[in-house]
């Protein structure tokens, strides 16, 4: 699917059922791809910034603690190939992966200093706090880049107050930030993350270790449309949040509006017409069309006479097993 057929049938493929889960899904395949937006023959090569950042990365880390990672142009080559302009490279070449700290009961309190874990990114409200000082590197700061890795994982830009993050929980901290995009490696986890539980391995995650994280293999574009695919990427799930919202309130109102249909349909003056009663057949349940049909059969409402055309029983047979008519088969009615 190109970009411009799936911008175009962008409303047709969420309103079909899990639609919306997979719209974010190929919203994220098509920006890691760079199939999200033309590229631009004025943006700076990515291999150029990556060249700074690696200079950057050897500053930082002193030579006899530095871990060899891949280099472009060789460990890349049976990689798929990727838009002019853009580099392959590890994350590590981006980032340095930061452990967190492991705790004794002890050291977990009812004051100080908030403790991440990963239930706090996920699911728990209920926070623990320590008064240890620890080294710059353990603590978390809003606009901060981390990963969970434990038996829920995914990445994360926090939001919060300054925090000490636990130990299921990695730090990814950029070697050049203004060389990068934090955002743009965000969402590459997220598809990363995305493919993982698609293929059914997330458990695998619960082993997942530093160094693998590290030569995860990243397509990286260059600067200027990392920051063009970011801003496309946040408005489209933007989109995808408010066709959630629509679909929620539409899911709430069904029932009311299911049972308000069938009531309509039984208590009816004179018998309905079939035609009529079911040109929107997402308006009733199955169980309320099954329920609306039978007693139909057992009064006389499928009785033919001049004002009813005949109604074929296989089509009856198919709504009373719950199946919807397709529109041509409406009309044959």
């Amino acid at each position: 699917m190109s970009p411009q057929d799936f911008l175009a049938s962008f409303h047709e493929i969420a309103n079909a059922p899990g639609g919306v889960a997979r719209l974010r899904e190929l919203i994220l395949e098509l920006a890691v791809q760079g199939r999200l937006l033309p590229q631009s023959s004025g943006d700076e090569s990515a291999s150029n910034s990556l060249e700074r950042i690696r200079s950057a990365k050897a500053d930082i880390v002193p030579s006899g603690r530095r871990k060899k990672t891949a280099s472009i142009g060789s460990s890349y080559d049976h990689e798929r190939p990727l838009p002019k302009g853009w580099s392959y490279c590890a994350l590590a070449d981006l980032v340095t992966v930061l452990n967190g700290r492991a705790y004794a009961k002890e050291e977990l309190l009812d004051r100080g200093t908030p403790v991440l874990r990963v239930g706090n990114l996920f699911t728990s409200n209920h926070w623990y706090y320590s008064n240890l000082e620890l080294e710059e590197d353990k603590y978390c700061d809003a606009g901060d880049l981390i990963f969970a890795w434990s038996a829920s994982f995914g990445p994360f830009i926090w939001q919060g107050p300054k925090v000490i993050y636990h130990y299921h929980i990695w730090k990814l901290k950029p070697h050049l930030p203004p060389e990068q995009d934090i955002s743009f490696l965000y969402w590459f986890l997220q598809n990363k993350t995305q493919e993982i539980k698609n293929a059914g391995h997330g458990v695998s995650m619960v082993h997942m270790t530093k160094e693998k994280m590290e030569q995860l293999t990243v397509a990286l574009p260059p600067l200027a449309e990392q920051k063009r695919i970011v801003g496309k990427v946040e408005e489209l799930m933007a989109l995808c949040d408010a066709l959630e919202a629509q679909q929620e309130e539409r899911d709430r109102l069904f029932p009311r509006l299911s049972r308000a249909t069938h009531t309509r349909l039984t208590d009816a003056p004179s018998q309905p017409h079939l035609d009529s009663l079911f040109t929107d057949l997402s308006s009733i349940s199955p169980e309320d069309m099954r329920r609306t049909i039978l007693e139909m059969v057992v009064t006389g409402a499928f009785t033919p006479d001049a004002h009813v055309r005949e109604v074929n029983l296989g089509d009856v047979i198919t709504l009373i097993s719950g199946q919807h008519l397709l529109a041509d088969e409406q009309n044959d009615l």
